[in-house]
């Protein structure tokens, strides 16, 4: 039997030895912590360097010489592990002709009329010119808060009152507001 300092010292060296075994655990638990942190790491920056350089054809070189036809083998072996991710397909419908006109139609409308003054003239001929239509230039849909209106913006179309005559020496152009000459 051990007597009591044999015997305090045999308890000393235990709690030493459990101490360093408690300080080796935790070392162990430290070192699997960085080497997942830096296997997370590393895999970052290989994600963040193919989105920046873009998918690589490229195989990397395995272990021995490479084969010109073993590839596909390659290849296979590589992405057995990924996943295959399922994107369902999208379809929109193609808008329909008059599907705007349609939209608007129950707003109400509010006219701009763009009038030309009463004192213009003919550029060609200086005689006066007289109104035969009117034609829609634009049309605007404005959204003011809780109200919606469409404001039509029209033209006055006009004719000179001496070259829209038959057998005068100007002619009528082509749904023009010009005259020309013949």
């Amino acid at each position: 039997m051990l007597t009591g300092p044999e015997y305090q010292e045999l308890l000393e060296l235990r709690r030493l030895v459990q101490e360093q075994e408690q300080k080796i655990e935790q070392q162990s638990q430290q070192l699997r912590q960085q080497q997942t942190q830096i296997e997370n790491l590393t895999q970052a920056l290989l994600h963040a360097r193919k989105k920046l350089f873009g998918p690589s054809t490229e195989v990397t070189q395995v272990e021995g010489q490479m084969s010109l036809f073993g590839q596909e083998e390659l290849l296979h072996s590589l992405r057995q592990g990924q996943e295959e991710i399922v994107i369902t397909e999208h379809k929109r419908k193609a808008r329909q002709p008059g599907v705007r006109a349609e939209m608007i139609a129950a707003l109400p409308v509010e006219v701009e009329r763009c009038i030309v003054d009463p004192k213009e003239q003919c550029p060609v001929c200086k005689s006066p010119l007289i109104k035969v239509g009117e034609k829609a230039v634009r049309t605007e849909v404005i959204f003011q808060p809780a109200q919606l209106k469409v404001r039509q913006y029209i033209q006055e179309v006009y004719k000179c009152s001496q070259c829209g005559k038959e057998g005068s020496e100007y002619e009528w152009g082509r749904g023009r507001a010009l005259c020309r000459e013949r």
